[in-house]
């Protein structure tokens, strides 16, 4: 008998994230990389972890997990420049959007290292 795998899609917008839970020893991918490679600092991890440590299933499930953010966008379109806060509203943004290329850039840059492929 096959072992039982487990499926959920999430989304927003155009964005789209599936996760696939199967019986394992705990690995974990995103986007066919290294679970480390793309969560790169330990509070993310941890805070990923944490529904499977206190259910006590950490080391019980492989976690195979895609994620296409804005996937039909043109390259410089597909993130979204608006903030959950008014980002440096000192500096006479009055609003959450973020409108200084600059920080865009920067913002840009992150996506490109963490998220995507």
């Amino acid at each position: 008998m096959a072992a039982a795998q487990y499926y959920a899609t999430g989304r927003r917008k155009t964005s789209t994230a599936r996760v696939f839970l199967r019986p394992g020893n705990g690995a974990i991918s995103v986007n066919n990389r290294t679970f480390e490679t793309f969560f790169t600092t330990e509070a993310l991890r941890t805070q990923i972890r944490t529904p499977l440590v206190l259910t006590e299933t950490a080391d019980k499930f492989d976690i195979l997990a895609t994620v296409a953010a804005l996937p039909d966008a043109p390259p410089l379109e597909y993130v979204e420049f608006d903030s959950m806060i008014n980002v440096r509203p000192a500096q006479g943004n009055r609003s959450r959007s973020v409108e200084d290329p600059v920080l865009q850039a920067r913002i840009r840059d992150v996506v490109d290292r963490l998220v995507l492929p």
